[in-house]
Parts: structure tokens; C-alpha cells; sequence
């Protein structure tokens, strides 16, 4: 293990600039509660093998974001083959304090339904991710958990275990397509499911000048997610896709990991009538941290800018509909500078620094400690981190 793991703490603590009863009692808050973190990659520590296959999709000039799914299948078998990566793996879940990740590492693929020449090839990648993700379950019972219903989170944390949700970023093309797939969908473990990445058929993407909301396929999606007990994830929706959704649902809606127009201007982020259609759902709202730095500041946000956004949220629609924060990103360990020039480009690192710095994953214990520093209680604190979202699964997925 290297600085990777050691050092967004030292990041974390410099940018914050706490006192220390602050932070003994931010921490003593995040040890002691439930952590859910909306939206992440988990743990995928980087091994000798990694390097080896990244260097060669680097030689064939393949796109970083498609090696993603590449390099995931090699750091899951990492876990279970490897003592040492999996000695890691471990560790940045105990450093992290994350009692819940909602993962969708298994499904980063499907969203780029160009990469696929069929809908059964798409299904298989599919079930090849599920199959690497349930080996590194069953080869660390003693440290994992898999998610069913909310009584696993809690069973998790007595037990001084973690808990692995399973999520995809939008329907990959099998679903998307045929939505009587939710069902098979749902028996392989998944419990929630974004509406889009990219704008289908089902809504409108916030990127997209023309905000067509919700379809009627859009619809029937969402009413056979709550049938199935899906929580139903709006992040990356358009406006009106949002609100159309929130008024389709007969559960909770979410939006994992997004920020606050008011406080920043940026199209990922929600306006308050936004927030306010998905708490009267009973949902929550959960602010972006880890790769969205940029949306929560200009030129990028830090610790204090996170917590003013869980604070509008607070504002515009109570305490209880802050659902804590979503890193949307994974711990990665130590990657070689030739890989990781190639995988992140320096403006992005300067943005976001969630590799080793103050958004890293395994810095979510000073995200407590900015609420403890801003004044929250501890019961306030123990409700944003992980309790409002725990409240969500167990009214939704039981």
C-alpha cells in the first residue's frame, strides 16, 4: 500500500482547517454510524497486472473511458487471486468508514450502447461483471455483505462489516429495450437503477438543449422499478425529466449525486422545485463528491463548497432529504505516472483530485468532520451521512 491510501486524510484535514475537537468528534460520528455513499466505485486498488493490461490497450490507443470496464474485470480477479491487492481492497473499505457503496462498477459498460454489435453480447457483459463481483463477495465473507434490503446495512455495521449494492448508470441496451428484462434485472441482485446516462428512450439527458422529459416508455419503466422495489435514481436527468419521474413514482426517488443550482450554476445540478418533487416522494438528494468537484464550484469546489450545498438542501426541503454524500468514484491505489497520464488527463486532475486528495474515497471521513465543524449534532450528522438513505432503501426495497 501507498501514499494513495494515506494521504487524502493529511489533504483532507489541511483543507479544512478544523479544530481538533472538531474532528474527534466528526470522526467518532463517522465510526459510529451507518455510512451509505449513494453512488461508487468501491475499492479497486491497482495491481502489477493492471499495469501490465493497461499498457497494452495504451499501445492499441484505446479511449481511457472504455478501458474501464477492461481493467475492473482485472482488478476483481486481483482481489480474489492476489493476498496483497486483496490486503488492500480491504483496508480502503476500513479507511473509508463506508458501511453501504452503492457499487456500479459491474455495469460501467452499458452505457455506451455504440461499444456493443448485439443485445446478447451486452447481456453477457453484464453477467461476466456479476460473476466477478459475487467471487470477491464469496472470497471475503468475514468482510462483506450483499445488499438486499436494508436489514443487510444494519446487519453489516453490528457485525463490523461492509455492505455492496448493486446499481447501473441506465438501463443497459438488454433493458432498455425490453423492459420485461427488469425482472431478471432485479433477480441478479440489482436495487437501483438510473434512468439514463446518456438520453434513450425513456428521457432526456441535462445536457440536451431540447428537454423532452419523461416518455411513456419512461413511465412504464418507472412503475415496474417500484413494482420490482428499484429505487429509481434521477441523476444525470433533465429537469422535467426529474420532475416527471417524481410525479410518476409511487416510492422514493433519489438523485444520487448531483449539487444545488442556487448555490452553483452548472446543468447537472438541481433547481429547488427539483429538490422539492423528490423529497415530497419521501426521497433524498445526494451531493456529488468526488468526481464532480466542478459542479459544486468555480473552477472546483472543496470541502466547505459540499457542505454549503447539503446545507441548501437542508434549507429548501429539511434535514431529513439530504442523502449524504455520492463520491461517484473508487479508490485506486498507486498508478504508475505513464498509466495514469494516460488515463487522467491533468486538467481533470486539477479539477476533481479524487485520486489521492481531499475528494478521494477513502477521504469520506472528513466529509463528517466538515458537518461537525459547520455545527451539525451528532444525530443530524449520523441522518445525512447514512441514515436518511437507509430510511429510502428500507421503505423502497424493504
Amino acid at each position: 500500500m501507498g501514499t494513495a491510501i494515506d494521504s487524502p486524510a493529511a489533504a483532507a484535514l489541511a483543507e479544512l482547517g478544523a479544530s481538533e475537537a472538531d474532528v474527534e468528534r466528526g470522526l467518532r460520528v463517522h465510526r459510529d454510524a451507518i455510512v451509505c455513499d449513494a453512488v461508487s466505485g468501491g475499492a479497486r486498488p491497482w495491481s502489477r497486472a493492471m499495469s501490465d493490461r493497461a499498457r497494452e490497450l495504451i499501445e492499441r490507443r484505446m479511449p481511457p473511458f472504455e478501458m474501464e470496464g477492461e481493467l475492473q474485470e482485472v482488478a476483481d480477479h486481483d482481489v480474489v487471486s492476489d493476498p496483497l491487492v486483496r490486503e488492500e481492497y480491504v483496508a480502503a473499505w476500513q479507511r473509508s468508514g463506508v458501511t453501504l457503496a452503492n457499487d456500479y462498477g459491474h455495469m460501467f459498460c452499458s452505457w455506451r450502447t455504440e461499444a456493443f454489435d448485439g443485445l446478447v453480447h451486452d447481456l453477457m457483459i453484464t453477467l461476466r461483471s456479476v460473476a466477478r463481483t459475487t467471487a470477491v463477495l464469496d472470497a471475503l465473507p468475514e468482510h462483506f455483505i450483499k445488499f438486499r434490503t436494508a436489514d443487510d446495512v444494519v446487519r453489516a455495521k453490528a457485525e463490523g462489516k461492509h455492505c455492496i449494492m448493486w446499481s447501473s448508470g441506465g438501463p443497459p441496451p438488454w433493458l432498455e429495450n425490453d423492459l420485461g428484462n427488469l425482472e431478471l434485472y432485479q433477480r441478479l441482485g440489482f436495487r437501483q437503477a438510473q434512468i439514463l446516462y446518456y438520453t434513450n428512450r425513456l428521457g432526456t439527458q441535462c445536457y440536451d438543449q431540447r428537454d423532452l422529459g419523461l416518455t411513456d416508455a419512461g413511465v412504464d419503466y418507472m412503475q415496474r422499478l417500484n413494482r420490482l422495489r428499484i429505487v429509481v435514481d434521477l441523476a444525470h436527468c433533465s429537469r422535467r425529466t426529474q420532475l416527471d419521474a417524481a410525479a410518476s413514482s409511487s416510492a422514493p426517488v433519489v438523485n444520487s449525486h448531483s449539487a444545488c443550482m442556487a448555490v452553483y450554476r452548472h446543468p447537472r445540478n438541481l433547481d429547488d422545485d427539483t429538490i422539492r418533487a423528490i423529497a415530497d416522494t419521501g426521497g433524498v438528494v445526494s451531493i456529488i463528491g468526488g468526481l464532480g468537484r466542478r459542479f459544486l464550484a468555480d473552477p472546483q469546489g472543496g470541502l466547505e463548497d459540499w457542505v454549503r450545498h447539503v446545507e441548501h438542501v437542508a434549507e429548501v426541503a429539511g434535514i431529513e432529504h439530504v442523502g449524504g454524500r455520492g463520491s461517484d468514484v473508487s479508490y485506486r491505489g498507486d498508478i504508475p505516472a505513464d498509466v495514469r497520464a494516460y488515463l487522467y488527463s491533468e486538467a481533470a486532475e486539477k479539477v476533481d483530485g479524487h485520486l489521492d486528495g481531499s475528494f478521494a474515497w477513502v477521504a469520506a471521513p472528513y466529509f463528517t468532520v466538515a458537518l461537525a465543524k459547520h455545527g451539525y449534532s451528532d444525530d443530524e450528522i449520523a441522518a445525512i451521512i447514512g441514515g436518511n438513505y437507509l430510511r429510502v432503501l428500507r421503505e423502497v426495497c424493504g
